[in-house]
This record gives C-alpha cells, sequence and structure tokens, in this order.
C-alpha cells in the first residue's frame, strides 16, 4: 500500500484508516473524504478516465470504512455529481509517526464562551491551564501536572515554546476562534524540551473552493470590546487564512485592565507553507508575580514567521524541512508608569529573545515500514538588562523506525542532543498502536526525555526572586497507556501514565522567610502518576429533537513529593481531581444552549495579600451561554451569544493569591459570508 500510492496510476482504497503505518498518514497530508461506497468509487474511477491523486488523511480524524450499501439509483447519481474533485490540503506535522493521544475539536468548544487561545486549551482532558489574567493576558499551561517550562507549545507544527520562560509561550497571534483543533502528543520526534508533552495548536483552513469572510463582536461586563474578523480563501491548489482581532477591558478588579491585538495569516501550495504572525498586548499585572506588589505592568509584543517544505525526492524518499523565528519582547514594570516608586526600585525590566529553528527530515517508504532520520538546528538569543546576554546553539538529531503486522504499528526512536552550555545527552522512545477491531484502538508508549533549563531559571535576579546558573537539565522517564473508542456519535478513551523526574526545578522559598524572595533550585527526584477518562456522545442530529452534544471527563494526578520546609511556586501546585461536564441542547428550532460544570481540587499551598500560608480550597464552576444561529444559502449563516463564567460567582486562584473574575457576562455577534 506504501509503494503502490506513489506509481502513476488509477488507485481504488477500499478502506481508509488513521494508523500511523497507512499510506496516507505516512505522507504527511490531511484530506477530508467523506463515506464512499465501492460501487461508486469504481464507477467515479472509470468515469474520470485518469488517476485520482491522494495524500494522508489527519491522525486526528476518524477511521473511513467504504464497505458500505450501494444507495438507491437517485441517490447514486447525486454522489458521482460531487465526486469529481478531490480537495488535498498540506498541513505541517510533528513527525511521521507522532500519534496525538488527546484531541479536542472545534465543535467540542464553539458553543462555549471563547475568548481566547487559553480558553480553547483549557477544555482539554488532563490539562491545567493556570491563568493569571482573562482572555489570555497571561497563562501557564500545566500538563500532566508539569509546569509550563516542561511543556512544548506547537502552531501547526511549527515550535513556538517562548525561551525566556514559559510564561510568555501562549503569546500566540490568535483570537481563538480561528482554532480548528488542539493535539496533544506524548512526545515528537527530536524530543527536547518535551519532557511533559507537546501541545499542538491547529487553525482553520480554507474549505470548498470558494472565498468567505466571517466576523465577530463580543462585548461585556468590565468594559469587554472584542472585534474581530477573518477571510478564507481556496482556489485550485491555493488556500489562504487571513485572521485579526482586538480585544480589550478595563478590568475587574484594580489594575486588571489590558489591550491586545493580533494578525495571522497563513499560506499553502502544493507543498509550501507559510504563516505568519504578529501579537501587542498591554496589561495590568496586579500580582502577577509577587502578591506585596499590585501595581505591576506587563507589555509584550510577539512576531512569528515560518516557512515549510513537504516534497517527494523519488518514488520512496520524502523530504520535510521548516524554518522559523520568533522575536519576543518584554517589558516589566513592577511599579507600572505613573505611580510612586521606592528609593530601591532602579528601572523597569526589558528582555528582547529571539528564537530560529531550522528542522529537516526524510523518510524511505516501504510495504513493510518507514524509515526516517532528521535534524534541528536552534538558536536562542537573549538581551535583557537584568538576565543579561547569552546564546544558546542547540543541535539535534534522531532516526526512527516504524513498523506495521496487520492492525498493529509500532515505532521506535533514538535521538541526540549538544548544547553549547549544557554539552551532550540522549532521548528514547517507543510507542506501539493497536486496532483490535474497527472502531477500537489500543495504545502504549514508553520514553526518556529531557528539559532545558529556561534563561529565567538560570539568570533572573531581583528583589523578588533570585535564579541559579548553575542549575542543570530536567530529564523524565514516563510511559503511558490508554484505549479509545470511536463509533457513530460515541466515543470514550481512557489513559494512564507514569513519570520519573530527576533534577526538577522550581522556584521556592523557606516557609519561615514567607517576605523573602522566591529560589529557583533543583528539587529531589519526583515520582508522578494519573489517568484520564473522557466520555462523548454527539448525534448529526439532535436527540429526541434535544441533545446535541454531552461530554464528561475526568482527570487525576498524583505526586509523590510534598514541599516540605519549601513553599513551591509551580512544581507541587497542580490538579490533583479535575472533572467536568458539558452539555449543549436545543431550545427551539435554531435557539440553542451550552453548559458546563466543573470541580477542581488543586494540590499545594500559598502565601495570601495578608502573608499567611493557606492551601487551594476545591472550587465548583459552572459556565453558560444562549445562542441563537440561522444559515442560508448554504455557507452563509449569523449567529448570536450570549455567556456568562463562573454564574455561580466563586473566588478562586489558579496561581496562588492572584484571583479569577467572578461572574463575567459577555454578549457576541457572528457572522460567515
Amino acid at each position: 500500500m506504501f509503494y503502490t500510492y506513489l506509481q502513476k496510476k488509477a488507485l481504488r482504497f477500499r478502506r481508509l484508516t488513521r494508523c500511523g503505518y497507512a499510506a496516507f498518514a505516512s505522507m504527511h497530508k490531511e484530506v477530508s473524504i467523506g463515506r464512499l461506497a465501492r460501487r461508486l468509487c469504481d464507477m467515479e474511477l472509470l468515469k474520470a478516465g485518469k488517476s485520482i491523486a491522494v495524500c494522508s488523511i489527519a491522525l486526528a480524524c476518524p477511521s473511513v470504512w467504504a464497505d458500505d450499501p450501494v444507495p438507491p439509483d437517485p441517490d447514486a447519481a447525486a454522489a458521482l455529481l460531487n465526486l469529481n474533485e478531490v480537495q488535498v490540503t498540506a498541513t505541517a506535522q510533528l513527525s511521521s509517526t507522532a500519534r496525538p493521544v488527546t484531541v479536542i475539536n472545534h465543535q467540542e468548544f464553539s458553543s462555549l464562551t471563547i475568548r481566547s487561545v487559553a480558553d480553547v486549551i483549557r477544555q482539554v482532558t488532563g490539562l491545567d491551564v493556570r491563568r493569571r489574567g482573562p482572555s489570555g493576558v497571561q497563562a501557564d499551561i500545566s500538563l500532566k501536572g508539569c509546569t509550563a517550562d516542561q511543556t512544548v507549545v506547537m502552531l501547526n507544527g511549527i515550535n513556538v515554546t517562548d525561551v525566556q520562560t514559559g510564561h510568555y509561550s501562549l503569546d500566540l497571534p490568535l483570537t481563538g476562534d480561528e482554532i480548528e483543533r488542539v493535539e496533544v502528543y506524548a512526545s515528537t520526534a527530536t524530543g527536547l524540551g518535551a519532557y511533559a508533552g507537546v501541545i499542538n495548536i491547529v487553525t482553520r483552513r480554507a474549505q470548498d473552493g470558494r472565498t468567505s469572510v466571517n466576523g465577530s463582536l463580543k462585548d461585556g461586563e468590565y468594559g469587554l470590546f472584542a472585534p474581530s474578523a477573518s477571510v478564507f480563501h481556496h482556489k485550485g491548489l491555493l488556500r489562504s487564512e487571513t485572521t485579526a482581532g482586538y480585544n480589550q477591558s478595563t478590568g475587574f478588579t484594580a489594575n486588571t485592565d489590558y489591550k491586545i491585538a493580533s494578525a495571522f495569516t497563513h499560506l499553502s501550495y502544493k507543498g509550501l507553507e507559510w504563516q505568519a504572525g504578529a501579537q501587542y498586548k498591554d496589561a495590568g499585572a496586579n500580582a502577577f508575580y509577587a502578591l506585596a506588589y499590585p501595581e505591576q505592568f506587563d507589555a509584550t509584543r510577539t512576531a512569528f514567521t515560518s516557512a515549510a517544505l513537504h516534497k517527494q525526492l523519488a518514488p520512496h524518499w520524502l523530504m520535510d524541512a521548516d524554518l522559523s523565528y520568533r522575536a519576543h519582547f518584554d517589558r516589566f514594570e513592577l511599579f507600572r508608569e505613573g505611580t510612586e516608586t521606592p528609593a530601591w526600585y532602579t528601572g523597569h525590566n526589558r528582555h528582547w529573545t529571539h528564537n530560529a529553528n531550522l528542522d529537516a527530515k526524510f523518510s524511505y517508504l516501504t510495504s513493510w515500514g518507514t524509515t526516517t532520520a532528521g535534524v534541528t538546528l536552534q538558536d536562542a538569543y537573549i538581551t535583557s538588562n537584568t538576565l543579561g546576554k547569552h546564546n544558546r546553539l542547540t543541535f539535534n538529531y534522531f532516526a526512527q523506525q516504524s513498523l506495521h503486522i496487520g492492525q498493529v504499528s509500532a515505532t521506535i526512536l533514538a535521538g541526540g542532543t549538544y548544547n553549547n552550555s549544557f554539552g551532550s545527552d540522549w532521548a528514547v522512545s517507543a510507542d506501539i498502536n493497536w486496532r483490535p477491531a474497527r472502531h477500537w484502538q489500543v495504545y502504549a508508549n514508553a520514553s526518556r526525555a529531557l528539559r532545558l533549563p529556561t534563561f529565567t531559571d538560570l539568570y533572573y535576579r531581583s528583589k523578588t526572586q533570585v535564579a541559579d546558573p548553575n542549575l542543570r537539565p530536567e530529564h523524565a522517564v514516563k510511559a503511558e497507556i490508554g484505549g479509545r473508542l470511536d463509533k457513530d456519535a460515541w466515543s470514550a478513551s481512557v489513559s494512564a501514565f507514569y513519570r520519573y523526574g530527576t533534577d526538577i526545578i522550581d522556584w521556592v522559598k523557606p516557609r519561615e522567610e514567607e517576605d523573602g524572595p522566591w529560589y529557583s533550585k533543583q528539587l529531589t527526584d519526583l515520582h508522578a502518576a494519573g489517568c484520564n477518562l473522557t466520555f462523548a456522545y454527539a448525534p448529526q442530529k439532535p436527540l429526541a429533537g434535544f441533545l446535541k452534544q454531552v461530554r464528561a471527563s475526568y482527570a487525576y494526578t498524583y505526586m509523590s513529593k510534598q514541599s516540605g520546609e519549601w513553599l513551591s511556586k509551580y512544581a507541587l501546585d497542580y490538579l490533583r481531581h479535575h472533572a467536568s461536564l458539558t452539555l449543549e441542547h436545543v431550545i427551539w428550532r435554531g435557539l440553542g444552549a451550552c453548559w458546563q460544570l466543573s470541580v477542581r481540587d488543586r494540590n499545594g499551598s500559598y502565601i495570601d495579600r495578608d502573608g499567611q500560608v493557606t492551601d487551594y480550597k476545591t472550587v465548583l464552576l459552572l459556565d453558560g451561554q444562549i445562542y441563537y444561529e440561522h444559515k442560508w444559502e448554504g455557507h452563509k449563516w449569523l449567529r448570536a451569544e450570549v455567556g456568562c463564567t463562573n454564574m455561580t460567582n466563586r473566588q478562586y486562584y489558579d496561581i496562588g493569591g492572584v484571583p479569577q473574575p467572578k461572574h463575567q457576562v459577555t454578549a457576541a455577534v457572528k457572522f460567515g459570508l
């Protein structure tokens, strides 16, 4: 199946699957194909009189089975008219065999109140998004109990992780509306930084050979005003997507105002892809990093671009290469401009970071598997009045072999890394995937991963934080096992993981020095274990004219080591229990509602604004949204929404002492032409 597809002849695929060894999946492309009866497929091939080119189905898509009953002749004739064009879209892939452990699609979160990328990622089971402010002002990602620095963030398969600090990895030029899906991977081919795993954010693509314009306007409490617009264009082999948005608020309490502007574009033509974006953000940072200073302020500027090439070099050889660049500027003010400053305060912190990546890999395809080898070159540079000037050059290399036997696929990967500051290291991983039946899959993976200290971990020194320049890389040995069922409107998944980490980096302080600074330290070894459960039911038509979808999830995490004599700022503050229930239903015709109930039980403690050590409390949150949607002429639509987050008006903290907004009512109008 691998080599046959490369030859210039007409093909008929009777069964399509998302397994990593399948012909489509091995080609790193994405295509949407409907359910085809075998006879219809044969008739269309004969009618066309020529071969039909196809590329791989995205790994997140469900399998397609073609041995369905043949419809009556009138339906068959109608189907034939729609088979003349096969639309193919290239998309960057994390690796030739990387398989997402968790995926959340646009339809699963589109009816919730979404105001930022952080709001979307927050819907993924097992992910803890620790927000310091609303609308993506600043948020840390915690995957399976890890810190923000231990998780790799990618945008359409391109690494955009911030090298200064994980606090800024979600400074992305997106509003949230343009996100198609979020994928969570256990690791990537090169493995560097993927201590916890990888989060890949995939943006929406132009479809159906047409041009469309989407727009939205959001308004709400605390002076919220957020317009956005996007243009999607598809003609022939060219696809383009461009979005722009603005978001501002006067703040839910003192010094929590913000202004955020962003723009993003993505182009694809044949095997070429290009994307670019920029974000402007000014935000009042009330006690974001130190509770004793409520007048903090953060101004960030982000620019990002990447180019990728996916090319067939010979009948069995493929090449994937990409070049990316990300620049980030941060001006942090412990005392906001215009406020009174003490004599010891000498000025604001200013940081410029530059991160350039070059990735290339070559794959050889055979009928029994795929052999891949690749390299990554990363150049990270920072200049700062508090961290100094530093340059970090990293070279990664890897080789992997994938095999398939029947319904079983397996991959073994070995790689190495060299860094001019930390020397050489290595990573290894293995995974296996088995499909015992049509709708079932079972997987297992194990790996050794590492993470280099960030520039902030190593060099940041101030009145509130003191870094250690002698820190060493973190290491982890981890394993995960799970299974998934996808059948018609039903889906369910279960997984369990274990991780043994050494030389864990955290910001800590002695309990008896509550007013002292935080220190970056490498704690002793840390064991982590947990499980994730999800269940979803989403019929094509509302069940009994009422139920559109229901989703339930539960995630549990356990850490073996407690903070003891130390107060932990990040590594030992994690969601121990996280359960959520989402229900979307019809009220009348185009009128519907979506409700989400969640329980969050966080481990750890913090020092409150009165100087007392306080444990996190379990919180029950309820979000809701009522909407009306009208569609006409096929692709035109209008939608009005009214939503409220934290409807029960709970006071809670994602990060100790930094309160989250109580209830916030928003209204939005969206359209598509």
